[in-house]
């Protein structure tokens, strides 16, 4: 697959809190009609990988586009259409780099919203290119649904995650719950997940206040750190839908900065994204990665896009972080 990128120049206006992020443009933008349900990113030697909710595998790609190489994730090889059917998929949201003894790894986790099909995370050997260890979270779910108050009846959303300076994030997307970000030990999570320990690890739920646009609430649905690990970049989307499995009408995206200073104070700064004509883009973007930052400051960030449609969306930021 070869395909050259659009060169695109909006500007997003920052009308919610413009002192932390400002001065966003997006610097290119191409759209993939064959590449389903993107929703989580991570970039490592001179590539980007990304998962994606209706897909089995893990792709690695190059910049100009090309899939350079498939890694199977899931168990799961049922593909109708191009896409991994709905109700036995393992529903992909999020990825995270970790280094293990020296090693580098990505934590690729399951969104959580169904038992048993979607409650895994996956640690994958960037040596060896396969899954080197799995793990089933339900029990842990259900103790984080518990600890945010959430009702017995709804499910957990896991959207985004970080590993960052000794500890493990996790973003829930709150579409009928609150949004939170979890936080973890990481080496007690390693421990749980490779089967050292049966103790599942501590956790502290952190619920944070997002904006209504047109009625519909934000839900966070990317994260990843930033230089001197101060906090944590995240996308937020809008979706007008009334349950964790269900798509709904897309309305936009933010991108946001949440300090790790004031992250116990559930303290986000978020910046819609808009065209030249100030209206919000109608994209739900679900993942988020920094490639650089620049001398002069300038933040640049890849995201990707679930379209929902069976197509996706891959984006360049750049941006300032004051």
């Amino acid at each position: 697959m070869k395909n050259s990128f659009l060169f695109l120049f909006l500007f997003v206006s920052s009308t919610i809190i413009a002192q932390h992020i400002s001065g966003i443009k997006i610097i290119n933008h191409h759209y993939f009609n064959n590449l389903p349900s993107a929703s989580g990113v991570e970039l490592y030697d001179s590539s980007f990988y990304l998962v994606a909710d209706d897909l089995p595998w893990l792709i690695q790609m190059n910049y100009e586009g090309d899939v350079i190489n498939k890694y199977p994730v899931s168990g799961i090889t049922t593909i109708e259409n191009g896409r991994t059917p709905k109700n036995i998929k393992a529903d992909f949201e999020s990825m995270a780099f970790v280094k293990i003894n020296q090693k580098d790894f990505f934590l690729i986790f399951s969104s959580g919203s169904r038992r048993v099909k979607r409650d895994t995370v996956s640690l994958f050997s960037l040596e060896s290119k396969t899954v080197v260890a799995k793990k089933n979270l339900r029990s842990w779910f259900e103790t984080i649904k518990n600890k945010s108050g959430m009702a017995a009846t709804d499910e957990i959303n896991i959207e985004g995650s970080a590993v960052i300076n000794g500890k493990i994030y996790l973003a829930h997307r709150g579409n009928i719950s609150d949004n939170f970000i979890t936080v973890s030990p990481l080496h007690d999570f390693l421990q749980f997940l490779t089967g050292k320990s049966n103790a599942a690890p501590p956790v502290d739920v952190i619920k944070f206040k997002l904006p209504l646009h047109n009625g519909v609430a934000a839900g966070l649905s990317g994260m990843c750190g930033v230089p001197g690990d101060s906090g944590l970049l995240v996308t937020a989307s809008l979706e007008a839908t009334g349950d964790v499995v269900n798509d709904g009408v897309v309305l936009g995206s933010y991108l946001g900065y949440i300090p790790f200073n004031t992250l116990q104070k559930g303290k986000i700064y978020l910046t819609p994204i808009t065209d030249e004509n100030n209206n919000m883009i109608a994209k739900k973007q679900e993942g988020v990665a920094l490639i650089k930052v620049d001398k002069s400051g300038n933040y640049r960030v890849l995201t990707v896009c679930d379209n929902d449609d069976g197509t996706s969306d891959i984006w360049q930021f750049e941006f300032k972080l004051n």
